[in-house]
């Protein structure tokens, strides 16, 4: 099992790194990176000025957090080598996929072959079997697979999803994602990010709220700011409004403004319900503390994961006092992209 050492946020993404490209027979709109040739030139094997450029195949299931992922390992890989992304929405449907077994994937028809292929969440895990049968290239999944993870060319796995020991998987510390350290950090600038109701914690508004007016009171001349998701409740967001000394950030903040945001903060705070924040905090480079929520009576998947954060250190447990831990300064989507174009996509 190969290790490496570097779910869904809450909040909606935007490609501002990429513009939409139309493929009438593909019936699809694709993207591809602002550094891309023109449109003849996007075919597989295909060099401009000496250069191949790769194509990247990226299947999405209109989930915001497994966007996140492959948006994660899409961008490092585009800092690694010439690369035109294509993003291909997929759905539940079997007869796509099933015409891919046939040598006929129609999401794909019309578009550049591609060299890689990558996906997270059911949607994606058959797509992308049925896409790579069909126009060829590796198959990337972006978690633990329902199907056999033989039947990928590789599996980048959470360690908290407890992976098998294959030739094919890479173990990650956390979910992979588009967050990255800013080239300058505003140590004067605090962010909390919350995430709302859900099965793994219970939503306690008052309990949060404490802990919201004790955080500020002991560090006020920071410019605390407060990031809400989908689901923050109405009146919870409300309610923050009148906890002096914190403003909510502008209505609509979510993908790459959200990621310049936690890249320049000084510490960041997260609720404890959202893991996929959590990692985002840690792999923006800030110290990272936690908003505590109800525990439930018997521990989950994802209150272990959280847990054996704050058992390594990585993060500050609600309530703490002082500032959180240094940062770990992860890199996990461009430890992957290392990876997989050193094995797969150097030049000839």
């Amino acid at each position: 099992m190969l290790r490496s050492d570097a779910r869904g946020p809450a909040f909606e993404l935007s490609d501002e790194r990429h513009h939409a490209v139309e493929f009438p027979s593909a019936g699809v709109s694709a993207h591809r990176s602002q550094r891309s040739h023109p449109l003849s030139l996007l075919r597989r094997g295909v060099r401009a000025q000496g250069v191949k450029r790769r194509v990247l195949w990226r299947l999405l299931d209109g989930r915001a957090g497994h966007a996140a992922q492959s948006l994660g390992l899409a961008r490092a890989l585009e800092r690694r080598l010439p690369l035109d992304v294509i993003d291909i929405p997929v759905t539940r449907r079997w007869r796509p996929a099933l015409d891919g077994f046939a040598g006929r994937w129609p999401p794909g028809e019309g578009l550049p072959a591609p060299d890689l292929l990558i996906g997270a969440g059911q949607s994606a895990q058959i797509n992308l079997l049925a896409a790579r049968h069909a126009f060829g290239g590796r198959a990337v999944l972006l978690m633990r697979p329902v199907l056999p993870v033989g039947w990928f060319d590789l599996c980048l796995i959470p360690q908290h999803d407890h992976p098998p020991s294959r030739s094919n998987v890479i173990v990650t510390r956390g979910m992979l994602n588009p967050a990255r350290p800013a080239a300058v950090r505003d140590p004067g600038l605090g962010l909390i990010l919350l995430g709302g109701p859900g099965r793994h914690f219970g939503w306690d508004e008052g309990r949060v709220l404490d802990q919201l007016r004790a955080l500020v009171a002991r560090r006020p001349g920071r410019d605390w700011r407060l990031v809400v998701s989908r689901r923050t409740p109405a009146r919870m967001c409300r309610a923050v409004t009148k906890i002096p000394g914190l403003r909510l950030a502008e209505n609509g903040l979510r993908g790459d403004a959200l990621y310049r945001l936690m890249g320049r903060a000084g510490e960041i705070h997260v609720s404890e319900d959202s893991l996929s924040m959590i990692w985002e905090a840690l792999t923006a480079g800030a110290p990272t503390g936690l908003i505590g929520l109800r525990r439930p009576a018997r521990p989950t998947r994802l209150t272990r994961a959280v847990d054996a954060l704050l058992a390594e250190g990585l993060v500050a447990a609600p309530g703490t006092a002082g500032r959180p831990p240094a940062p770990p300064g992860l890199d996990e989507a461009g430890r992957c992209a290392d990876w997989i174009r050193d094995r797969w996509l150097k030049e000839d």
